[in-house]
């Protein structure tokens, strides 16, 4: 899939979501995009980022099941921020391989320092395979390791420029093994016997 840089909209959106979120409950996120907009319900000064910001949530809404949003609306901070995080991936192939890539490999070979030159040297490697890339301005390519960046730290993913293991309790996790997701939680940087824990019991 081709990727896009649109995602620097905003990075995890967590109060921006959390304000449309009975939209996305009764289903009337896209319906009522016009009245979010006018009515500056997610509370943006500028009517054009609020429309670059709700177009996020709606491409976010559209990548998962509806079943995450209702998990949303009573789940604590940090799960939420792991549920947009989830939405987030989801929704956007260049995080994806970033995560694999990069993140996941890093865990694996037990290196935790984390320097945001490395998702310039990911961007690198990719632009062959997705020439879109290259068609990107200067500014788009350093927004884009911005936010990437951005998304790391709100997630939990990264503390301190060193990569750390998200924390919830089996239960929830086991939540995005029913999706049939279990690769969140490789990307969550659990290890191998949570996740083995966590899956048998399905």
């Amino acid at each position: 899939m081709k990727y896009t840089a649109s995602f620097t909209a905003g990075s995890l959106l967590l109060d921006e979501t959390t304000r449309v979120l009975k939209y996305i409950l009764n289903g009337e996120l896209e319906l009522k995009k016009d009245e979010i907009i006018k009515k500056n319900i997610i509370k943006i000064n500028s009517e054009a980022a609020r429309k670059r910001v709700l177009q996020e949530i709606r491409i976010r809404n559209k990548s998962v099941d509806k079943s995450v949003w209702e998990k949303f609306e009573n789940a604590s901070t940090s799960n939420k921020k792991i549920l947009l995080f989830y939405s987030t991936l989801k929704a956007y192939p260049v995080l994806i391989d970033f995560m694999k890539d990069v993140i996941v490999n890093k865990w694996k070979s037990l290196k935790k320092d984390f320097d945001e030159r490395e998702i310039e040297v990911f961007l690198d490697k990719k632009s062959a395979e997705h020439p879109e890339i290259e068609e990107w301005s200067e500014t788009t390519r350093a927004k884009v390791i911005q936010v990437i960046q951005r998304i790391l730290k709100e997630a939990g993913i990264l503390v301190n420029n060193k990569l750390t293991a998200l924390e919830s309790a089996d239960h929830f996790w086991r939540f995005f093994v029913q999706l049939g997701d279990p690769w969140f939680l490789e990307f969550a940087l659990l290890n191998k016997e949570q996740r083995e824990r966590i899956i048998g019991r399905i």
